[in-house]
């Protein structure tokens, strides 16, 4: 008989932990599990692709993060359906879906942080704090960001289960066969030729146009690297708020004809395996999921010295301090003059690490467990 998962979620734009769930969906094993997803309101980029696989989306229509209308239908929601277990993601839908489950009466509910403890207002600190005992089990993305909740972390596993543990470390994951035929079938030539590159050392980010990306001290950092190789071009793909602020800081630092503001692209893991290297300067970070992708594709990867990114990287990239233009241009002047072939080590550690495939049959043993107590 299938189990009923609802995953509840802020909303379906285009960010990593929205785009995880999306990777939790595909790889549910249906013919045991049937995913529904219900988001509080806001964007909806991701709908489609939800669709896609069959599965039903819920819009609760909510156009304010307190709203009692959206409140009782969530309830309403959760009531109708005959559930197995309700998977609250982001801090907002962990305090609203808690707060549901217990007036629907629902039994198993899975709390994941996609984000560090830190990262998030205190009053929302304090109200994820307040409703925690409403959960059953909680996840993170990361050690580093279970420990923000926990002050401990430890890898899921069914014997600290047994032992009465119930906050483990389940990380993010990727489909790594995908970007293997990605990283296969990708005509570098080709693509730099449509982008206008041909010949240049092309650098990619991939990420929200949001403060907490550190787009600001890449563009810095560039402005240092074209006074010393002018022949480096930066891409930037990837949509926000931060936009115009980004597009008059190109114009200030005379950076036009080197940083390229691409959007949000379909084809971004393609633009990555088609560069020379992958750039992320961020300032917060709970995974980084864009450079456990790049390491798949084989890019050589330059990131922040933040916890959560060194749990990713491992040995297999540079890692810089955040907010450090200087340091960053001197990490990809580095990387330009060493010119790096495709790395090995970093396709083997996501493959090893972070297959989607063994975190969501990480995730599903977590789901039996909890419904067979």
């Amino acid at each position: 008989m299938k189990q009923t998962v609802v995953h509840l979620i802020n909303d379906l734009e285009r960010a990593g932990a929205q785009q995880m769930v999306l990777s939790i969906v595909r790889a549910h094993d249906r013919e045991r599990f049937e995913p529904v997803v219900v988001m509080w309101g806001g964007p909806g980029d991701l709908k489609r692709a939800f669709a896609e696989l069959g599965v039903e989306v819920v819009d609760l229509g909510a156009r304010r993060k307190l709203s009692a209308e959206a409140s009782w239908r969530l309830v309403g929601q959760l009531r109708r359906r005959k559930l197995a277990v309700i998977h609250t993601h982001l801090f907002h839908m962990h305090v609203m879906g808690r707060l549901a489950a217990l007036l629907a009466g629902s039994q198993v509910v899975v709390s994941t942080h996609h984000n560090l403890r830190s990262g998030n207002h205190p009053l929302m600190r304090v109200a994820e704090r307040w409703t925690r005992p409403l959960t059953t089990a909680t996840t993170a993305v990361t050690e580093a960001a279970e420990s923000t909740y926990f002050g401990d972390s430890a890898p899921f596993s069914e014997e600290l289960f047994l032992e009465g543990r119930r906050h483990f470390t389940i990380s993010n994951g990727l489909a790594t066969e995908d970007l293997d035929g990605v990283r296969r079938d990708t005509d570098r030539a080709a693509v730099r030729a449509e982008l206008g590159l041909e010949g240049d050392f092309v650098l990619a980010c991939v990420g929200r146009l949001h403060p907490s990306k550190g787009h600001e001290d890449l563009l810095q950092a560039m402005s240092e690297v074209v006074r010393v190789n002018d022949g480096v071009r930066l891409l930037l793909v990837g949509e926000g708020a931060l936009r115009p602020a980004l597009e008059s800081l190109i114009q200030e630092l005379r950076l036009g004809s080197v940083v390229t503001l691409l959007g949000h692209r379909s084809d971004a893991a393609r633009i990555v395996a088609a560069s020379d290297a992958f750039v992320l300067p961020s300032v917060v970070e709970g995974f980084g999921l864009a450079v456990a992708e790049a390491m798949m594709l084989g890019v050589p990867v330059i990131a922040t010295n933040l916890d959560s990114i060194q749990e990713v990287v491992g040995p297999c990239g540079v890692l810089v301090p955040p907010r450090s233009p200087h340091a960053l241009a001197d990490a990809i002047l580095s990387l330009v003059k060493d010119r790096p072939q495709r790395s090995e080590e970093g396709m083997d550690r996501v493959r090893d690490r972070f297959d989607i495939r063994a975190v969501v049959r990480q995730y599903e043993q977590l789901y039996a467990l909890l419904i067979d107590l």
